[in-house]
């Protein structure tokens, strides 16, 4: 799990060949004028989801993963919680379905406050719930980009394998 303020995104790109084109494109749209949906930013390599919603309490989130994308958050207007756990400490409730990409959890884990232009990056092993009331429940505009895995960098000395 990555957590930063959109400015900073550019620390990021050498992480996955496709995270910079997904920041690009975060940095150069104004999504407070998006209207809800999916939005194709390189075929299914990557595309943004649009979303508005309420903040609801935890106890009404559930804890969700993915193995095939890698989740950019990005809080367009407003603010909420944003729980965290490695999948390890969590128990599957529903098993994964690749037709979804989606994995249902229960557990505990950490809060963190997501808010205007920061964005946190959510990998396969990073179970998280998006959505959690910031003290009264209000409208957040939100915008997740979705980086298929894949196509990381690694440096030359790690790939060898360890003698």
């Amino acid at each position: 799990m990555i957590i930063d303020s959109i400015t900073n995104c550019h620390n990021y790109f050498s992480l996955n060949t496709r995270f910079s084109t997904a920041f690009e494109y975060l940095l150069s749209n104004d999504f407070s004028k998006f209207e809800p949906g999916r939005y194709p930013v390189d075929g299914n390599e990557i595309f943004v989801m649009v979303s508005q919603y309420g903040t609801k309490g935890i106890e009404e989130c559930k804890w969700e993963a993915h193995r095939k994308y890698i989740d950019i958050h990005l809080m367009a207007m407003g603010s909420e919680y944003f729980a965290y756990a490695n999948i390890d400490r969590l128990k599957i409730i529903q098993e994964y379905s690749d037709e979804k990409d989606f994995l249902l959890l229960e557990g505990d884990g950490d809060l963190i406050k997501l808010d205007k232009e920061s964005f946190i990056i959510a990998f396969p092993q990073d179970a998280h719930i998006p959505g959690i009331v910031d003290g009264e429940p209000a409208n957040v505009h939100k915008v997740v980009a979705k980086v298929k895995m894949g196509s990381f960098y690694l440096p030359t000395s790690l790939r060898d394998p360890i003698k």
